[in-house]
Formats: C-alpha cells, structure tokens, sequence
C-alpha cells in the first residue's frame, strides 16, 4: 500500500492518527504521485510491472522519517516550507 492508501484508511476509520505523522504519509504520498510510473506500462520480463513500479516507489519514500528531509530529497524546492 501507498502511503496515501495508509492515511485515507486511517482517516475513514477514525484512528486517531497523530498530525505529524498524517503531514507526513500526505507529504510522502504527493512525493510518490510524483515519482510514480503514470504512463500505461507494457508487460516486459514481468506480468507484473505496474506493481513492481509501486514497490520501488515505497522503497524510496517509505523510510523517510521526516517531512524535512522527504522535501530535501524528493522536492528541494519547498524545503523552505519546514523552517515555517
């Protein structure tokens, strides 16, 4: 699962989730928007390429502990918005 998939679960059934970490599966599911495969993906080697695209994409943005440091290294650009 995405981290958008994780937040929008968490939010319709009302877990109580903590707003750091909310801001930070939404912040990490913007990134993985980005950075995920959007053109129709033709079977090569594997059947199965559209899902190994969305493991490679977790990978990257899954260990990211920090909105601070997802922005630094995914959209360096709006890094600025952490020092607000």
């Amino acid at each position: 699962m995405g981290p958008g998939d994780i937040l929008t679960l968490n939010y319709a059934f009302n877990s109580g989730l903590e707003e750091d970490l909310a801001n930070l599966l939404a912040a990490r599911s913007l990134i993985y928007i980005k950075l995920i495969q959007k053109e129709e993906m033709i079977p090569g080697p594997s059947d199965a390429s559209h899902s190994e695209d969305e493991v490679v994409i977790n990978k990257k943005v899954a260990p990211v502990l920090s909105l601070r440091s997802l922005l630094r290294e995914f959209y360096p650009p709006l890094a600025w918005l952490t020092r607000i």
